[in-house]
């Protein structure tokens, strides 16, 4: 999706006018500093705190600044907002109030994850969408990931068949049963399980059937069925090393497979078996395979000064705000990274909210103007 060449900022003939609102840490690293690669132009800056918002204005190179995002909405002149607000006093999400406030002032919406806290919030959420017309993307970055990405170029081939099994490492912790319907005892879970949710609901589609065990310090193990046949399995070990890589991606198809390692190695196991010719047990001599069948990696340099070695690309932030600004410059739908994901993202949230040693069917299609069953 993002192998050819990127264009700076200055470069692109027409650029979307942008607003953001809340001026924190997650911000100023990874959601301003993409605008360097985005056709976007940032008119404006709003944060409760004055100085931080006029800080950021100066950094950034916003012409006006705001204390509040209603008056933002009631001046600025801007095609999208961009929201990084956080949680309120009880651990909810802002984020659908305010993304109701911007679509219904007839402005484009992007907000950081998590989106919400249910998902009845992303249904209504589509709802005004529907009704105003105006889209809503979302900071599901890890579906734009460079190694994901590959992934499901990987997926798509017919040479690699249909998945047919998955395996997700990405340390979390769940709290005690009785405190799972607590959000501010949540608050942790939520803000983190929607990374590998996405990046499940991107590479596999719906999750169908989920099942939870949980080790002794609430080091979770869901297993799960997909939609689409395959089975996977999402394993948090936060009892794990600090100094462990965090994550760890496989998928099996039909013949060949393809592991991710810490975000940062690929490598595809392409049809093929070792030895040269037909193969047979006991008599192949040579552990390599022909040149044509032998594995693909690839990893970054940590040496080149390209934009694929920064944080802002190899984690997919820079991707996720250049898609969204294309998208709506083009008259698009957010099609990745939008409310449908969101959607199943926030099934698996609600369906890891419950408790551990059931089984928890999920709902596989997207319908989002009732409050579904299972289908």
């Amino acid at each position: 999706m993002f192998s050819s060449k990127i264009k700076f900022s200055f470069e692109h003939s027409r650029r979307l006018k942008v607003a953001v609102v809340g001026c924190g840490g997650q911000m100023f690293r990874n959601i301003l500093p993409t605008f360097q690669y985005a056709p976007v132009e940032l008119v404006a800056v709003a944060d409760v705190v004055a100085e931080r918002a006029e800080a950021y204005a100066r950094q950034f190179g916003a012409a006006e600044t705001y204390t509040s995002l209603e008056a933002l909405l009631g001046s600025a002149d801007v095609d999208a907002v961009l929201l990084a607000t956080g949680y309120d006093q009880d651990g909810r999400p802002r984020y659908p109030e305010q993304a109701r406030l911007v679509m219904e002032s007839g402005r484009h919406v992007w907000i950081e994850k998590p989106p919400a806290s249910s998902v009845a919030e992303i249904e209504e959420l589509h709802r005004i969408s529907t009704a105003t017309g105006k889209q809503v993307g979302i900071g599901l970055m890890k579906m734009f990931s460079t190694s994901v990405t590959k992934v499901a170029e990987i997926l798509a081939q017919p040479e690699f068949g249909a998945p047919t099994t998955l395996y997700l490492r990405d340390p979390e912790k769940l709290p005690p049963e009785d405190q799972r319907q607590d959000l501010d005892a949540m608050h942790w879970f939520l803000d983190h399980i929607v990374h590998p949710a996405s990046v499940l609901q991107r590479l596999m589609g719906p999750v169908r059937r989920l099942y939870t065990e949980e080790g002794p310090d609430g080091e979770p193990i869901f297993t799960m069925k997909f939609a689409n046949g395959a089975a996977g399995v999402l394993h948090m070990p936060w009892g794990m090393s600090g100094t462990s890589p965090m994550e760890r991606l496989e998928v099996v198809g039909q013949g060949a497979n393809v592991v991710v390692e810490n975000n940062t190695r690929i490598t595809y196991y392409r049809p093929g078996h070792r030895g040269v010719g037909e193969y047979e047990y006991g008599r192949i001599p040579d552990f390599t395979s022909p040149l044509a069948d032998a594995p693909l990696h690839w990893e970054m340099d940590c040496y080149s000064g390209q934009p694929y070695n920064l944080n802002l690309f190899v984690q997919g932030y820079a991707q996720e705000i250049i898609y969204f600004a294309t998208q709506l410059l083009h008259d698009k739908s957010i099609e990745i990274g939008g409310l449908e994901d969101a959607w199943h993202v926030m099934h698996i949230y609600e369906a890891c909210a419950k408790g551990s040693n059931q089984v928890v069917e999920l709902p596989t299609l997207f319908q989002p103007d009732r409050r579904s069953g299972a289908a």
